[in-house]
C-alpha cells in the first residue's frame, strides 16, 4: 500500500490500494460506501465525501 491520495471528491485518505485507470484512487471506506450506494461510479467520485445523505437504517426499521 503507498501513499496515494482518494481521488474521491471531498476524501482525504491517503492509503489507497485501489485503484481505476479511469477513476484514480479510492480508499476502501470509499469503495464499500460506493458499492452500498448503488450509483454510477462516475457520479459517487463526484459528489463530495460529507454531502451524501447518511441514513440510519436501524432507527427507520425495527423489530415489530
Amino acid at each position: 500500500m503507498g501513499v496515494m491520495k482518494c481521488n474521491r471528491k471531498g476524501c482525504e485518505n491517503i492509503l489507497c490500494e485501489l485503484y481505476s485507470s479511469r477513476f484514480g484512487y479510492i480508499c476502501r471506506d470509499c469503495y464499500n460506501e460506493m458499492k452500498c450506494s448503488h450509483m454510477p461510479i462516475a457520479v459517487f467520485m463526484s459528489v463530495a465525501k460529507n454531502d451524501l445523505p447518511n441514513y440510519n437504517y436501524d432507527e427507520e426499521f425495527k423489530e415489530g
